[in-house]
């Protein structure tokens, strides 16, 4: 009869594993220090993304995977869902972000950039902390070629724990 539940657990909690990427914790230094500036950083962009014109922010959750290390950040994620016609003039919040974090003192890691017509990723780190900073949209070419973009974009900001030193 245990063999039964056994065989019946077993399979779920592998499930379970590959739901999450079956992702470890990446390394961290997680300092008071550390997680009061996540938690900073945090607060600060969803005021900055809440002022974004056509745009709604939400919390995605206190954990991500961390794509390139294959390994979970806890901390905070945020959302961003836009319109590129409602920002007007002004650059979308996926170029400006890392250049606002950059006046705050983080700095651009070379771990986590890519760049390409359909979206963007990059990194930003502080000791202790790690923010990524990802943009997607719909973009795609026409049978004659034509190049065309949706008007609607994404933006995924996720703070976590890091060690003190860049990742490399």
């Amino acid at each position: 009869m245990k063999l039964k539940y056994v065989l019946l657990i077993a399979p779920l909690l592998l499930w379970g594993d590959a739901v999450t990427g079956g992702a470890l914790r990446c390394p961290s230094m997680a300092s008071s220090g550390a997680r009061r500036l996540i938690e900073a950083t945090c607060q600060d962009l969803r005021l900055k993304l809440a002022k974004v014109p056509g745009a709604t922010v939400r919390s995605g959750g206190t954990s991500f995977v961390d794509p390139r290390f294959a390994c979970t950040r806890e901390g905070c994620v945020l959302k961003l869902a836009g319109s590129f016609s409602a920002l007007k003039e002004q650059p979308s919040p996926d170029s400006w972000l890392g250049e606002y974090l950059e006046t705050k003192a983080w700095t651009r890691t070379l771990t986590h950039g890519a760049d390409g017509p359909d979206g963007t990723t990059y990194a930003l780190h502080q000791p202790g902390a790690l923010c990524l900073v990802e943009g997607r949209w719909n973009h795609w070419h026409d049978d004659s070629g034509k190049s065309h973009t949706d008007d609607t974009y994404e933006v995924t900001v996720s703070c976590g724990a890091a060690e003190r030193s860049p990742p490399q």
